[in-house]
């Protein structure tokens, strides 16, 4: 495994590892939002993960990655497998996860999302 799978561990420009990597995976049990999952879809990279926190909302299965079925090591290790046999696709997956972070999760659009919704919370 040493010759496919990098553990890098803090990197002070994580932005080069995410640019040379086909997707991203989140194994985390516990996730409140996945920042980083969101970081690595703005340029490009499809998210491998498990159903957990927030992440299921802006990852959707089949189109900006793939999602397992549950949280188990046995459902990590299926979704890490159709992950491999699914290579060919990971990128259209990546474009699409791109799309979808810069249509609805930039700071310009969220900004504008949070003030009209304020807006409409303000008796006229």
């Amino acid at each position: 495994m040493e010759e496919r799978v990098t553990l890098s561990g803090w990197l002070s420009e994580p932005a080069r590892a995410i640019a040379r990597a086909e997707a991203a995976l989140c194994s985390s049990r516990s996730e409140g939002l996945g920042l980083s999952l969101l970081e690595a879809m703005s340029v490009g990279r499809p998210i491998v993960t498990v159903p957990v926190g927030g992440v299921v909302e802006f990852v959707r299965d089949g189109e900006t990655g793939l999602v397992a079925a549950g949280t188990t090591v046995a459902d990590l290790a299926a979704v890490l497998r159709r992950a491999a046999a699914a290579r060919a696709t990971l990128p259209s997956l990546g474009e699409t996860a791109r799309a979808t972070v810069h249509a609805r999760y930039t700071a310009d659009v969220m900004a504008t999302a949070y003030a009209d919704l304020y807006r409409g919370l303000v008796p006229r």
